[in-house]
């Protein structure tokens, strides 16, 4: 079987693009054979280090744009831009951006979804898939 790629997410909710979550989405608009995981903001600092710490050469980090931040949120975003993880800010294009200025400007938000998947699957294909025996 083949190994998955995973997308953390900065929010508790799913992130929903067309009306789909995010992983189903990303798995039937990326090319054939990329499996998409996504795994939601944990409550818990100690459990994201754990998971980014054992998926960081399979994952990316997606900020949802319309979410305010709050510390884990914060934490995760300087952790995984510390590793070396690919940040990418997902933005609908028309609901209000609810996250601080300072992290608008360090992180690549783009308004149209066909750029979004274009980044995230050029950041993909840095990383290798996660392989469960």
């Amino acid at each position: 079987q083949m190994g998955k790629y995973h997308v953390f997410l900065s929010c508790k909710d799913d992130v929903n693009i067309e009306n789909e979550c995010i992983e189903e989405f990303l798995n039937k608009k990326l090319p054939k054979g990329i499996d998409i995981e996504s795994i939601k903001k944990h409550d818990d600092i100690k459990l994201a280090k754990e998971d980014l710490d054992d998926l960081k050469e399979s994952c990316i980090y997606v900020v949802d744009t319309h979410k305010d931040f709050d510390n884990i949120t914060y934490w995760e975003l300087g952790y995984v831009m510390g590793k070396g993880i690919a940040v990418i800010g997902y933005y609908d294009g028309i609901t209000i951006k609810k996250i601080p200025s300072d992290v608008e400007g360090l992180i690549s938000i783009s308004d149209d979804i066909d750029r979004f998947v274009k980044k995230i699957n050029r950041a993909l294909e840095k990383l290798k898939p996660k392989e469960y025996p």
